[in-house]
């Protein structure tokens, strides 16, 4: 299993584990009176706090691991162009162009799918496969 796949198990463990603790703590609130009450009134919201805080931030990972991708590439394989480069800028807009003339331009995703990693155009086409596999640099 790839490193991407152990962090996928992790993320869904920390999902797991948090929703455990906010449930406990619902539990626990609504059994208890008095002070106790309060306690785990008060823990409940600190741990729905720190649980929206994390999901808020989480995906920091994939957009800066995307952003290693920016780049030209020397594309192999487009058609009709034998020397297109494409072009992925930090703004997650690529073009494929060569000398001559612009030959297609888009946006551009990086996505983690648990196994592997890989980055997506909007037109369903990946970085590496049919016409846009690249000579490595």
């Amino acid at each position: 299993m790839s490193v991407a796949g152990f962090v996928g198990i992790f993320i869904f463990l920390v999902h797991l584990f948090s929703i455990a603790i906010c449930l406990t703590f619902v539990f626990l609130t609504i059994k208890y009176a008095g002070n106790r009450r309060k306690f785990f009134g008060a823990s409940l919201i600190v741990s729905i706090g720190l649980y929206s805080i994390w999901i808020g931030t989480k995906d920091n990972w994939k957009n800066d691991i995307g952003q290693k991708h920016v780049g030209k590439y020397e594309l192999t394989a487009y058609p009709n162009c034998s020397d297109c480069i494409l072009e992925l800028s930090k703004d997650n807009s690529y073009k494929i162009y060569n000398k001559n003339q612009e030959f297609e331009d888009g946006t551009w995703s990086y996505f983690d799918d648990g196994d592997i990693g890989f980055i997506e155009f909007d037109n369903d086409g990946q970085l590496g496969f049919n016409k846009y596999a690249y000579r490595p640099k």
